[in-house]
């Protein structure tokens, strides 16, 4: 993708493409919203990736694991794809919503991680949604913890920003 950042035609075409293929990849989404609205694509591109590869967010859930040795048995963790709705819900892997739903029958204690890219604006949580039927979302309300990269929180109390602006081209009849 970054090699079609010096043509904006192409690069809205690959960028379209990406999203219809994994219509439920918030960090892919925010990728491409960064470079379709960037003075300088192949920068923003090259930035995303970075942040991509040096997310730290499964290793923070891993390593608090590690901390709470009682806790591995009492803990799942899931894997958000996508946060949206003001992070008030989130696309998880496939099965993680019955999984977390078992782990709260059982009594024990789940959490979410959310990589980094993961949380994008209202618009394009919209269009995930309409375009990743049968998607498993996940409220929340229902998670004991969101680790992040940056730190973690009691569900309740996180909030979660979009890290991309709205790109009304990745959109259903967006901007062509």
């Amino acid at each position: 993708m970054r090699a079609m950042a010096h043509d904006p035609a192409v690069l809205v075409l690959v960028a379209r493409r990406l999203v219809d293929h994994h219509p439920t990849c918030g960090p892919l989404w925010t990728m491409c919203a960064r470079a379709m609205t960037s003075a300088d694509p192949a920068a923003s591109l090259g930035d995303s990736a970075r942040a991509a590869v040096r997310d730290g967010a499964e290793a923070r859930a891993d390593a608090l694991i590690e901390e709470r040795e009682d806790a591995r048995p009492a803990v799942l963790v899931a894997q958000a794809c996508a946060v949206g709705n003001d992070g008030s819900l989130a696309i998880v892997e496939p099965k993680g919503l019955r999984r977390a739903a078992r782990a709260r029958t059982e009594g024990r204690d789940t959490w979410l991680v959310v990589p980094a890219g993961a949380c994008v604006p209202r618009p394009m949580w919209d269009e995930m949604l309409r375009r990743a039927t049968g998607a498993e979302v996940l409220a929340v309300a229902d998670i004991d913890l969101v680790v992040r990269t940056s730190g973690e929180w009691p569900a309740a109390a996180w909030r979660a920003e979009p890290e991309c602006p709205p790109c009304p081209g990745l959109l259903a009849g967006g901007a062509r």
